[in-house]
């Protein structure tokens, strides 16, 4: 269903927010600056947890791919709201970027959000050959949530009306008769031929496959299971299972490229080691730092013991931070950015005296294969952060850090060395902002959603998309 009366306090939001963009402070640390183009309020009721696991904000997370992309001129959002009934829905919001509208927002009433659980994020994916629209929802370790729209949705957005209509129902099944069980982590990626591919752990943290699907918006219009592409099984250190904790899976140049760390326990003292790999088959083998074909998906996938996997050892209880972000610029270098305690300090006791002394630290792979590291002493520790670089491949880095949305930056002339913060947000929001990785790849626009912190425990409170340009 259509939100009523939302389109004029979306109006009047955008009104007011245009004349506040004083409320940020920025300083040049760089030499590089951002300019905050944009401020909508997309709803007034995001949800929040009273008491949640892991945390008390749903809606914005690293680790949802995505929460927002740009397709064909226009935006989108997936989110939780918190409504009058007491209930919660999954919605998906769509603006025009050009001319710039309003946010149109659709509530799927027929599936009640319960979960306190913050992993448990909404996923948007778009198959750009067929016009689709995927959205995945609410998981941590159990059965698939997933609904698709019509074909052509997505490309043809000016002759459709905005509305539920143009889903399906909730399925737990990408391939009739095979209910997909045990899901986390859902991530779609986009593919450079317009497919679209599903990637998630099967399993739990310390005990996880990752499994690869691929939808084929070309021709058959539905999903095959490529298979598992890393798998839980090997031995480290007597440890006989674990799982990936992946970065941004992403393509370039028709590759797809994935970083990752291991667990080895739910314990996230377990976390060890930055893992790289790449395919130039859409997924069905994969190589290695050195170029080596090494793993094949479900036949031979990639394992701890694989050769030539690891480009840095972070060893176990050094407070390494799953769910980094990863980004590959336009030269095809690839970029990581984590953060832990420094390697050569001796093993910590407790995740948070680790933590005490993380900093992040950005590691990058030049094109002569070798991996390098850069730690960002001048930035503040806060959250999981994400990394982008621009034409001039300047890297910049979101996050949160007390509660206030910042970015760094760092200059490719400086081989990445100077790292410093240039932006804050005087707002008080819940975590890391989520990213339009699409629209920063096509447009060089960073647009980033986010949401207030509820002035009491468990309210709503309003979601942002804010804009920026580079300078």
């Amino acid at each position: 269903m259509m939100k009523k009366g939302l389109a004029l306090l979306l109006v009047l939001a955008v009104m007011i927010t245009t004349f506040s963009f004083s409320s940020v402070s920025v300083q040049a640390v760089t030499g590089v600056s951002v300019v905050k183009i944009n401020d909508q309020v997309i709803d007034t009721q995001g949800h929040n947890f009273s008491s949640g696991k892991y945390g008390l904000y749903i809606n914005s997370a690293i680790h949802a791919q995505d929460m927002m992309v740009t397709h064909n001129n226009y935006q989108y959002a997936v989110y939780y709201s918190k409504e009058s009934n007491g209930k919660s829905y999954v919605n998906l919001a769509r603006r025009k970027l050009s001319p710039k509208s309003g946010w149109s927002v659709i509530t799927f009433t027929d599936y009640n959000f319960t979960s306190n659980d913050t992993h448990n994020t909404a996923v948007i994916g778009i198959s750009r050959a067929d016009g689709t629209i995927h959205l995945a929802f609410d998981h941590h370790n159990n059965d698939l949530h997933y609904r698709v729209s019509q074909r052509g949705v997505a490309n043809n957005p000016e002759s459709v009306v905005w509305s539920t209509n143009l889903f399906g129902p909730v399925t737990s099944q990408l391939i009739p008769g095979q209910t997909e069980t045990k899901v986390t982590y859902p991530r779609f990626i986009d593919v450079p031929n317009g497919n679209l591919q599903f990637i998630r752990r099967s399993g739990g943290s310390g005990d996880g496959d990752t499994i690869l699907y691929t939808y084929n918006g070309n021709s058959t219009h539905s999903w095959k299971k490529n298979g598992i592409i890393i798998s839980s099984e090997g031995n480290y250190n007597g440890s006989t299972s674990r799982n990936a904790y992946l970065d941004r899976p992403q393509y370039f140049n028709n590759k797809l490229y994935l970083t990752w760390v291991w667990r080895e326990a739910p314990d996230a003292m377990t976390n060890h080691d930055i893992m790289f790999a790449y395919s130039e088959d859409y997924g069905a083998t994969w190589k290695n730092n050195s170029g080596t074909v090494v793993a094949t998906t479900e036949s031979d996938p990639m394992k701890v013991s694989t050769a030539g996997l690891k480009v840095r050892t972070i060893n176990q209880n050094h407070g390494l931070m799953n769910h980094g972000y990863s980004y590959v610029d336009d030269k095809g270098r690839v970029h990581v950015v984590t953060s832990h305690a420094p390697e050569g300090n001796p093993n910590y006791s407790t995740w948070e005296l680790a933590r005490a002394d993380a900093k992040y630290t950005h590691y990058w792979r030049g094109t002569d294969k070798v991996w390098r590291k850069n730690v960002m002493n001048s930035v503040p520790l806060g959250s999981r952060s994400q990394i982008v670089f621009d034409s001039n491949n300047t890297g910049l880095m979101i996050f949160n850090q007390g509660n206030r949305v910042k970015i760094a930056a760092a200059t490719e002339a400086n081989n990445w060395n100077d790292w410093g913060l240039i932006y804050t947000n005087n707002a008080m929001y819940s975590q890391s902002p989520s990213l339009d990785f699409q629209r920063w790849k096509t447009e060089g626009i960073l647009s980033l959603l986010t949401q207030e912190i509820p002035a009491t425990t468990g309210a709503a409170s309003e979601i942002h998309e804010y804009d920026f340009r580079i300078e």
